[in-house]
């Protein structure tokens, strides 16, 4: 009984040590509630599934054979509630202490915490410095923030990266980062048909990843993962019906978003493989399970691999 009663002070005390932190940013409630967390409910641990879905993916040996790497970032920027206004800077020393280059970097969405041409070119030298080639996906930090129709912020990103999709060819893996900044986070028209046109002309292609901010297959998963940011009840999109025009080229498709991990009581991560379609979310923030995926694609074959640091 008075255990119980010690361990319920406790807690009553961590939490109100933690509103404090929130508003006056001098305790360490994060780590606090993560401790909490995994001593008395176990509560951060991936699931099951998700640990076998990326162990799977993981399958293929480096070794000196040719292979291109690619590094995907989520939610770059970091901590909600940080003050940097490039990338995250637990991942940019991360990032150093590899002391590795990429062949590219893809950052899927939130890349600032405030859309600015000065936070771009920011955001652009801090990766630059582990990649020739870096490509950045909007997310809503980049377009949705700003005014509720979405155009101003996306002039914004428009004007420092002229475009809002990307398309490279890595092998026999075609990669495509798309925009989902919209009320239902639908894929356009427009960059469906581009996507059609890019398939068609690579008919030999074993392999396409989608890379969105938004995770617009969330549908799919109720209940199973939280993003940062909740899809409005209610709501429907056009997922199921791009998934089945992809479905008829019979490629190994991967869908990959970069909307979670901001926020510790959300996911952090997500896996889930069905026959040849893989869904993945990745992102980081909350100092507790960051993490970011490195996908090595080689002649007819990938692997992709999560690291949490």
């Amino acid at each position: 009984m008075i255990k119980k009663i010690s361990l319920f002070i406790l807690i009553v005390c961590v939490f109100f040590f933690g509103v404090i932190y929130e508003h006056y940013k001098f305790y360490p409630r994060n780590e606090i509630v993560f401790a909490i967390k995994k001593i008395l409910i176990n509560e951060l641990d991936v699931d099951k599934s998700t640990k076998q879905c990326f162990s799977n993916l993981d399958n293929v040996e480096i070794s000196k054979n040719n292979y291109k790497s690619i590094l995907i970032i989520g939610h770059a920027y970091g901590h909600p509630g940080g003050s940097n206004n490039g990338i995250y800077p637990r991942l940019i020393n991360d990032l150093k202490s590899q002391k590795k280059k990429w062949d590219y970097i893809i950052s899927a969405g939130d890349s600032v915490r405030v859309a600015s041409k000065d936070n771009f070119i920011l955001a652009i030298e801090q990766l630059k410095k582990f990649s020739n080639n870096v490509i950045f996906v909007p997310g809503n930090h980049e377009i949705a923030t700003i005014n509720s129709n979405f155009e101003q912020g996306k002039n914004i990103f428009l004007n420092q990266f002229k475009t809002l999709f990307n398309f490279i060819k890595v092998s026999d893996t075609l990669v495509f980062t798309i925009n989902t900044n919209n009320k239902g986070w639908n894929i356009s028209e427009l960059q469906k048909f581009k996507i059609k046109e890019k398939i068609e002309e690579n008919p030999k292609a074993n392999n396409i990843i989608i890379i969105s901010h938004q995770l617009f297959w969330v549908n799919k998963f109720k209940n199973k993962i939280r993003p940062n940011n909740i899809y409005p009840d209610g709501l429907t999109n056009n997922f199921d019906d791009f998934e089945n025009f992809l479905k008829k080229y019979n490629k190994n498709l991967f869908f990959i978003s970069g909307d979670v991990g901001a926020i510790y009581n959300r996911s952090h991560t997500f896996c889930k493989t069905n026959q040849n379609i893989t869904y993945i979310a990745t992102g980081m923030g909350s100092g507790l399970h960051d993490n970011y995926l490195t996908v090595n694609i080689f002649d007819k074959a990938l692997n992709i691999n999560k690291k949490v640091f």
